[in-house]
């Protein structure tokens, strides 16, 4: 036999409406609602009752009001208001204000007074007002030096941070040229770009891998070599040159074909005069695609094991 199922009947406790619940659902409950609705007000005023209210007027009618601290937050500008009718006479009122640039009136929204210092009657005076005031060294974050022009000597501006951090400034793009197609100049950006990379502590997966094989063998090796103060090559074993190409850097035939980019056109070119020089110097290359070495790096060290011996 089924159990006797017990009802009680109860008023909201927000809006006094009678309800009946199961017994088994309100034990030890002492308010009880016909809806969520009423849930979250009871909720939200018994919330709000515990907040300290900040009194402040009415925009429009002057009328005090107590808010919570977070309908500031919800407000734009600094207006409150005790009905929408009274939102919307603040916001049909205007206030006449001097245009900032040209001096001729100009009417105004009262809402939207507030949110700006300056006013202006169209987009031209706007647009002039910021030409004159905002550009160049009138603009607050203007930080411009004065340098010379390393070539001709000629003052020119740039950014702070920008003069700080070279210490070569040019004018133009010919004062540029004339600086680095100097010999003198090469010679030097091609010793400090030789030091960089030979010193460099960062290698790829596929030279950590290589270097890896020839330890493995115990193969004597050296890395990252410069040779003849020109190239820097990554494996050197007596006249055998490893050079470990990544697909993409290096533009790997098989996966890119003709569909390179610019980048890929110039490391091409900058590989094909690099392998042409060492082999004029006599220099065995041999190239390793990092595909080759993420499909079989098996295989790969047998490769490197014959190129070894057939060197002896």
């Amino acid at each position: 036999m089924a159990a006797k199922v017990e009802m009680i009947t109860m008023k909201c406790a927000w809006c006094r409406k009678e309800i009946q619940r199961l017994a088994c659902k309100i034990k030890g409950r002492t308010n009880v609602f016909c809806c969520r609705e009423c849930a979250w007000k009871f909720n939200g005023a018994r919330a709000s009752a515990k907040v300290e209210k900040i009194e402040v007027k009415c925009a429009n009618c002057g009328k005090l009001l107590l808010k919570l601290p977070s309908d500031f937050v919800k407000v734009k500008g600094n207006n409150h208001f005790c009905s929408k009718k009274c939102r919307g006479e603040y916001e049909r009122k205007t206030v006449i204000f001097k245009c900032d640039w040209c001096g001729k009136d100009v009417s105004y929204p009262k809402s939207h007074s507030s949110r700006s210092k300056k006013h202006f009657c169209n987009t031209a005076c706007h647009s002039a007002w910021r030409s004159a005031n905002t550009c160049g060294a009138n603009n607050p974050l203007y930080n411009k030096v004065k340098v010379k022009c390393t070539i001709c000597n000629k003052v020119i501006e740039k950014k702070k941070s920008q003069a700080e951090r070279c210490q070569n400034h040019f004018c133009n793009a010919e004062c540029r040229d004339v600086y680095f197609k100097s010999e003198e100049n090469r010679s030097i950006m091609r010793e400090n770009m030789l030091k960089t990379l030979s010193t460099y502590p960062r290698r790829t997966a596929p030279e950590k891998a290589i270097k890896s094989i020839l330890d493995d063998l115990g193969i004597k090796h050296s890395e990252q070599h410069v040779i003849n103060n020109r190239f820097c090559v990554d494996f050197l074993i007596d006249n055998i040159v490893i050079e470990v190409f990544g697909d993409y850097f290096h533009a790997n035939p098989i996966k890119y074909g003709d569909g390179i980019d610019r980048l890929q056109e110039k490391n091409i070119l900058n590989d094909k005069r690099k392998l042409k020089y060492l082999e004029k110097c006599g220099y065995k290359t041999v190239v390793i695609w990092e595909n080759d070495i993420n499909g079989d790096i098996d295989k790969i060290k047998e490769y490197i094991k014959e190129i070894c011996k057939a060197a002896k």
